[in-house]
């Protein structure tokens, strides 16, 4: 992926944020669920919305070249 110069730091600052806080967003929607119905609902809805991520993100990447 090619990044431009100027956009660099942006890019790399969301990266770093998602790879070592992003999951810590979720925390109080998972905690909302569990109290609201119980872990298997709350676990069901979270495998669901990363598998959708998943299909939407190799969806998006299916036709590009490295």
């Amino acid at each position: 992926m090619n990044i431009s110069t100027r956009n660099r730091s942006t890019v790399l600052g969301v990266y770093y944020f998602a790879s070592r806080g992003g999951l810590a967003i979720f925390l109080p929607i998972v905690g909302a669920l569990i109290d609201k119905f119980n872990f298997s609902v709350a676990f069901t809805v979270i495998g669901a919305a990363l598998f959708a991520i998943t299909l939407i993100c190799s969806a998006l990447l299916w036709g590009t070249k490295d």
